[in-house]
């Protein structure tokens, strides 16, 4: 089930990405765009992510627990020995912002066919940025090419569509193989990590993104989620920010009266980059595990720990 979701996210991003760009139109117009739509995807996600740092240093509900997991010693040794605590957390070539964000240059600008063959996530939002940008410049809004894309976009999206349909039976057999590898008060402390993340993305997507509407684009809370029903209720059963996409666009055309060169740009790199509850989870999720683990995080450990998320 994991590997068949890691085999769409090359293809999902990389021409998600493309069509959005391509739908724009105009070089000029990308510009304006762009730079409005960025800072709203840097501000909603630091909001995320502020409101996860609240979470984790004021609520957290779990304690360093007594939970081993078990791993295997070697491919030969079917004994299985308990998980060792590392001796340290980041290791010493990594220990620096400037390797960090060396890393993270590292990353973006590789060889396209070998970001998309090991899901490098940078390096093919990098790649298709540069190829998008190029196509606006050179091809009219009547290209072949164009076109292709979009056909393909529609495929990808049927493809995961058909993943989907198999999550509950996937979803079953990872928390069944988890439950069967470890010892310790497991169910508890996952529950109140559960939680914890259920309201503080309830706290994001009730209250933070609807204000935002409200102040910025004059759209009343009750009005917004009467129009959003459709899109949400695709996105909380299938849980697939691209699986929504479709919706969200058709959504927003014909409800909210955005136009289709805004939509096709902005929501596909949204599905991509400004995944707000992504990185609030993440952030959490990592945070819990170091706390399951016994390892000891101090507060600049956690904000790296958020920052990355983002």
């Amino acid at each position: 089930f994991i590997n068949a979701l890691k085999m769409m996210i090359a293809p999902i991003i990389f021409f998600s990405l493309l069509g959005g760009i391509i739908n724009i139109g105009e070089i000029a117009k990308l510009k304006a765009m762009g730079g409005v739509t960025i800072s709203y995807y840097l501000a909603t996600t630091l909001i995320a992510i502020t409101i996860g740092l609240t979470a984790v240093f004021f609520v957290h509900p779990w304690t360093n627990s007594d939970i081993k997991m078990k791993v295997q010693s070697s491919p030969i040794d079917s004994n299985q020995q308990l998980y060792k605590k590392p001796k340290k957390m980041i290791s010493d070539d990594a220990d620096s912002v400037i390797l960090v964000v060396k890393g993270v240059f590292e990353k973006a600008f590789v060889n396209p066919f070998h970001a998309l063959t090991h899901n490098n996530i940078l390096g093919i939002v990098t790649t298709a940025l540069f190829i998008g940008l190029a196509l606006l410049s050179l091809h009219t809004s009547k290209s072949p090419l164009f076109q292709i894309i979009t056909d393909i976009n529609q495929v990808i999206n049927k493809v995961l569509g058909w993943i989907i349909k198999t999550t509950p039976i996937g979803v079953f057999a990872i928390a069944f193989d988890f439950q069967l590898k470890t010892s310790g008060g497991i169910i508890e402390q996952l529950l109140s990590f559960c939680l914890l993340v259920f309201v503080a993305t309830m706290i994001h997507g009730l209250i933070a993104l609807p204000a935002i509407a409200w102040f910025f684009a004059g759209v009343k809370p009750l009005d917004f989620f009467k129009k959003a029903a459709k899109p949400m209720m695709v996105a909380f059963s299938t849980s697939s920010s691209s699986a929504t996409l479709p919706v969200t666009m058709q959504t927003c055309e014909e409800e909210f009266g955005v136009s289709e060169g805004v939509s096709g740009f902005v929501f596909p790199l949204g599905a991509t980059m400004n995944m707000d509850g992504t990185a609030l989870f993440e952030g959490i999720a990592a945070v819990f595990l170091a706390y399951l683990y016994d390892i000891d995080l101090g507060p600049i450990a956690t904000f790296s720990i958020f920052f990355m998320s983002m």
